[in-house]
């Protein structure tokens, strides 16, 4: 059986209705799932990558731990050492000797004993010290008192030009040197020459007076150890570490040449964060390889640097994306062919009775005789259904009663609906009007008739 036409524009406004409010309200709910899910990526991968910088951080705990007990053990045997070989003879002749303050890199004269050492003067002589220093693996030095600090005279350290480290003294104000006057030992860590090292002091003392000190120091940023694993470690894909100072000096990267830079000049934002976060993230755009980067940072307390871990944005964020926007492409499609079929039968209940509302109304309004609308539904096209069968009822009764006063039986039974009922009380009307004008025009027509008798009668 074929819809009608206006069946069949009000099921497709019906339908249009309906299916754009619902394709509407499922293209929210995915737009809002989509930067939900987005927020849930950015903020787990923050976790997850602050505890993989944590993990970074006990391992370099445990490394520079390492070292400190390294330092100290050391020192231990550079003193004992040179305690078993007599220790350190004093002699009263002088040297002068133009000396540096380790700190401000002034230059002054002194004077200061000449000391020796298993008979050999100690003063520019490294054979001791070298040797030691290769089996123990550390830097070894011997300071001597004086007013100033303390001087170093012999060592295995040497400058950036390659020469000897010595005639440097440390400042009496250096909490190291304190430590040792007081005739205590020392661990910690210092800047000599713009490098940190991890340093052990102990004192030198003669006849209960500390007359100098011996040290035992290793670079505490060298992670030759850790390095080969570090680089080697990948986070997500592709995703790396790296060290760097709040100056911008990269420490440590995987990159031989990114070793090399210096943050303050490639990444001044990245810097300007870190000093008032401390921890954090950073999302910048990579151009080299056109894609945007995100770098997790986090401060190691401990040696005063940074780690960083350096990740992709499209391995965290964009395949999770692209997974979630397929399958909400794919749950649309399934959506939409369920809608579809949903609502079409909707519509087809829905429109079905409204045509037959419309059509009985229609001849209705044509003045035709309409059949009872039978629908068991009690909603709201009940109500108008059972309305149209009294709208119905009512026309044929008004007719019959229109009928009767035609045929002037007035005596026709009627009661209107209501006093509101227009026409009913306007038939009323009618039929009283014209039973009286009836009986006027009967009695008119007998006047007329009799008179017209009479009139025979007397002619």
């Amino acid at each position: 059986m074929f819809i009608s036409f206006q069946q069949f524009r009000l099921r497709g406004r019906l339908f249009a209705v309906i299916v754009s409010l619902l394709i509407f309200a499922y293209m929210v709910l995915a737009v809002l799932l989509y930067f939900d899910q987005h927020a849930r990526l950015t903020k787990s991968n923050q976790i997850v990558m602050a505890q993989h910088n944590l993990d970074v951080h006990l391992l370099l705990d445990v490394y520079i731990t390492e070292k400190y007990k390294q330092v100290r053990h050391s020192v231990e045997i550079f003193a004992d050492a040179i305690n078993k070989k007599g220790g350190i003879n004093v002699k009263e002749n002088k040297l002068n000797l133009l000396v540096t303050n380790e700190q401000t890199h002034e230059a002054s004269s002194i004077n200061v004993s000449d000391w020796y050492f298993d008979k050999q003067r100690l003063y520019q002589t490294y054979t001791f010290v070298d040797s030691l220093a290769t089996l123990n693996a550390c830097q070894l030095a011997i300071f001597q008192k004086i007013p100033q600090g303390m001087l170093r005279i012999s060592t295995s350290l040497k400058t950036n030009l390659g020469d000897k480290a010595i005639n440097i003294y440390l400042p009496n104000d250096w909490e190291m040197v304190k430590a040792i006057n007081k005739g205590e030992d020392y661990t910690g860590r210092v800047l000599l020459n713009k490098i940190w090292y991890i340093i052990a002091y102990k004192p030198l003392k003669q006849k209960g007076s500390v007359i100098g000190m011996v040290s035992a120091i290793l670079p505490e940023r060298d992670f030759s150890y850790l390095a080969s694993k570090l680089k080697a470690k990948r986070y997500l894909e592709t995703g790396h570490i790296y060290f760097f100072e709040a100056s911008g000096a990269t420490i440590l990267h995987h990159d031989s040449i990114a070793q090399k830079m210096d943050l303050s000049k490639t990444s001044p934002e990245l810097l300007q964060i870190v000093k008032k976060q401390g921890n954090g993230y950073f999302r910048y755009y990579f151009s080299f390889l056109q894609q945007w980067r995100w770098q997790y940072f986090h401060y190691y307390k401990r040696a005063d640097f940074y780690t960083a871990i350096v990740i992709n944005e499209r391995e965290f964020l964009d395949k999770p994306l692209i997974e979630l926007r397929n399958l909400l492409i794919g749950s649309f499609v399934v959506f939409f062919a369920i809608i579809v079929v949903v609502v079409y039968l909707f519509s087809n209940t829905f429109t079905q009775p409204f045509e037959i509302i419309s059509k009985s109304l229609a001849q209705l309004a044509e003045g035709k005789a309409i059949e009872t609308i039978r629908y068991k539904r009690k909603d709201e096209i009940g109500s108008m259904a059972v309305s149209l069968n009294m709208l119905s009822k009512n026309s044929q009764h008004y007719a019959t009663f229109a009928k009767a006063i035609g045929e002037e039986n007035f005596e026709q039974p009627f009661q209107p609906l209501n006093r509101e009922d227009i026409l009913g009380n306007a038939l009323l009307q009618m039929r009283d009007n014209l039973k009286k004008t009836t009986e006027n025009e009967k009695i008119r027509n007998w006047t007329v008739s009799q008179d017209a008798h009479f009139s025979e009668v007397i002619r």
